[in-house]
């Protein structure tokens, strides 16, 4: 007696064999998408975002980053490094600025700054959360973080440092 159930053969090899080894290229290739257009995974290697990051903390963010604003964790791209830190200023804000002690106000005119810088539409002024010990945009030749050069927003950091 025959068998009921017919096999394909694709170059000598069974169909049901070749399906198998698709799955796992499949697989391969959705990680691959989800990791490059969805989701950022990367480690911060100092304590500037301390204490809301702990450094070599292992860090989780979205690429579709939508609006962003005041208190947002990023992940960008500045002067060839990446790097991670809160937005305290938006497009439109005015930061004054302290260069002797590093201590900043957003749209507060105060008395001891030393510049009073604007914020560019689609640009933001970036801190890190552990101050003493972050090169940011207090310091920064060109202290600007374009929108365009945002990787990623983090997961689950909103909180205001």
């Amino acid at each position: 007696m025959k068998s009921q159930h017919a096999f394909f053969f694709v170059g000598g090899m069974k169909l049901k064999r070749v399906r198998w080894a698709i799955l796992p290229i499949l697989l391969y290739f959705s990680v691959w998408l989800l990791f490059h257009t969805v989701l950022f995974v990367g480690i911060v290697p100092s304590s500037s975002m301390e204490p809301t990051i702990p450094e070599d903390s292992i860090i989780l963010g979205n690429r579709l980053i939508g609006n962003l604003g005041r208190g947002d964790i990023i992940v960008f791209r500045h002067d060839g490094k990446t790097l991670v830190k809160r937005i305290v200023a938006v497009g439109g804000d005015t930061v004054s600025l302290n260069d002797q002690d590093g201590s900043f106000s957003v749209n507060r005119k105060e008395a001891n700054a030393t510049r009073v810088l604007t914020v560019p539409e689609g640009h933001f002024f970036v801190v890190g959360d552990n101050r003493g010990n972050s090169l940011d945009s207090r310091v920064w030749e060109a202290p600007f973080v374009s929108g365009g050069s945002v990787i990623a927003r983090l997961v689950n950091c909103k909180e205001e440092a």
